[in-house]
């Protein structure tokens, strides 16, 4: 038999290194120690027995185990108690007094309720809806915002709406009051003209009657007319037939256009 080393994890046999080549890798090293790991050698010594090297694995440290050997050897006792405490008596006993029953079971650890937790979950929910939106669909993210643009203009709409509502009435308001004051110019016009129509001498009695009828059924147009268009603006009519109805009446105000 030639030499037998092992060096660094490398193993000769009559210089030949080839014999073990199969057990020597990388992962047969102990990265620690730097040595052959134990179960390598193990496989080593089981190698050497059935090429008939018995005189290598009785060189190395490690025990050597045979397969038969193995069979035979005892099975192992079983572990001594870890505590062998004989019962002295106590004080307890010999004085008399009665035996307290001792619970040891583990207390019961129920989380205690820190100061903050409920706003630090509240944060965390936050953080998690904000997280949600942020990881949004595109497409669920459009509809949202569509859908509140829709909101929006339809407040807009409302508001101006109520805003126009408003300025319309107001507007009737102060037409009906200036349509008073025309009737009562045309009334005191009227009256004007008959007190000319009176005091002209060379004019006959037929003349100033045919004068006067006329001047009697303007006013009484009129009249008529600004009636129909305070009924037209107190029944919130359109102000379509309104507007029309002023055109005839050849009535102009800086309000009203």
């Amino acid at each position: 038999m030639g030499d037998k080393l092992i060096n660094n994890g490398f193993l000769q046999i009559d210089g030949d290194k080839d014999i073990l080549s199969s057990f020597l890798n990388d992962e047969a090293m102990d990265d620690n120690s730097g040595q052959v790991k134990e179960e390598v050698v193990y496989n080593y010594q089981n190698y050497f027995n059935s090429m008939d090297y018995p005189e290598l694995a009785e060189d190395h440290p490690y025990p050597n185990y045979s397969m038969e050997e193995e069979a035979e050897a005892e099975p192992a006792p079983a572990p001594a108690p870890l505590l062998n405490i004989k019962e002295e008596p106590c004080a307890a006993k010999t004085l008399g007094i009665p035996k307290k029953e001792v619970n040891f079971s583990m207390p019961s650890r129920k989380p205690q309720p820190q100061i903050g937790a409920s706003e630090s979950r509240e944060e965390e929910e936050k953080e998690g809806e904000e997280e949600e939106e942020e990881e949004e669909e595109p497409g669920r993210k459009r509809g949202r915002q569509r859908k509140q643009k829709w909101t929006d203009n339809a407040q807009a709409r409302r508001e101006r709406n109520r805003k126009s509502a408003k300025e319309s009435r107001l507007r009737k308001k102060n037409f009906v009051k200036d349509l008073e004051e025309k009737v009562k110019e045309l009334e005191a016009e009227v009256k004007r003209q008959r007190i000319v129509i009176e005091n002209q001498k060379n004019m006959s009695k037929l003349a100033k009657y045919s004068q006067f009828e006329s001047m009697q059924q303007l006013l009484t147009g009129r009249q008529m007319q600004y009636e129909k268009l305070h009924f037209l603006l107190e029944n919130k009519s359109s102000f379509d037939d309104i507007e029309n109805l002023i055109e005839a009446l050849n009535i102009r105000h800086g309000s009203y256009g």
